[in-house]
């Protein structure tokens, strides 16, 4: 429960240590109902390599 500023601040600043060490992820479905979702899969992997993320 939170009492001050303080008290939201040292929570804004927990959040954001626990949220930067998530590892982030992009989920493409590659169902049998899903056409072309081979060819965004393939296109986010050049973005990701272009803007030097870790793929």
């Amino acid at each position: 429960m939170l009492r001050n500023r303080l008290g939201l601040q040292e929570n804004r600043q927990a959040f954001e240590k626990a949220l930067a060490s998530e590892k982030k992820k992009i989920l493409v479905c590659a169902g049998t109902g899903a056409s072309g979702s081979v060819e965004i899969y393939k296109y986010l992997i050049r973005l990701m390599q272009k803007k030097i993320f870790l793929v």
